[in-house]
């Protein structure tokens, strides 16, 4: 009887594992690129960075994986040199990206509330890049596929459902069309981000 009682308090003491269900979690962040838009292009001729706003809508697999879509939209920042540019012919410029895509990932045990976690993925993007003057107007936009990215954060819990911590992320992709149209010279580029996460288990 008393080997009974006391495995069942130890049961009680140890942390349960979540039940399955949905996770939605924003994110906030900022990104840099590097690489090259396309051949003899660089990246920091499109974009040198961004700010990214990020949905993800997840499911989780107790006890320690999630699996689901993201969608991201990120106010650019163009170059010092394009702004300048810009700014010498008295127009505005403005740069914006769009990622869609699929994640899987997992979140190690739980210790003290922090929950480290890894994540990979693949998705679609575009880049956006407007110019105006006067009555003028130009655009362009980029897109291709988003070969791998690799993030890993920690979630710190707040609330029985609310987490909030910090994340970096790694971004490999390479566009392959200007406007509809195939580019025949491509380049690779990467994106590197670090912000913050908030997530709600439901």
């Amino acid at each position: 009887m008393r080997t009974l009682l006391a495995a069942a308090l130890v049961a009680l003491a140890l942390p349960t594992a979540a039940a399955a269900g949905p996770v939605l979690a924003l994110r906030l962040g900022w990104a840099a690129s590097a690489g090259d838009a396309a051949r003899e292009t660089p990246m920091s001729e499109v974009a040198d960075g961004e700010i990214p706003i990020q949905l993800d809508a997840f499911w989780r697999f107790p006890p320690h994986w999630f699996g689901g879509v993201y969608y991201a939209y990120g106010f650019g920042r163009p170059s010092g040199a394009i702004s300048d540019r810009c700014d010498a012919l008295g127009a505005d410029c403005s740069v914006w990206t769009m990622r869609v895509g699929a994640q899987l990932g997992y979140t190690f045990g739980e210790l003290w509330r922090l929950a480290p976690w890894l994540a990979v993925g693949i998705g679609y993007e575009w880049t956006h890049e407007d110019a105006s003057r006067g009555g003028l107007s130009g655009s362009q936009t980029l897109s291709g596929w988003e070969f791998v990215n690799v993030e890993g954060g920690a979630d710190v819990k707040v609330s029985g459902k609310v987490s909030v911590g910090p994340y970096a992320s790694f971004r490999l992709g390479q566009y392959s069309r200007l406007d509809g149209y195939g580019i025949p010279s491509k380049g690779v580029h990467q994106w590197y981000g670090v912000g913050i996460r908030a997530r709600y288990d439901f």
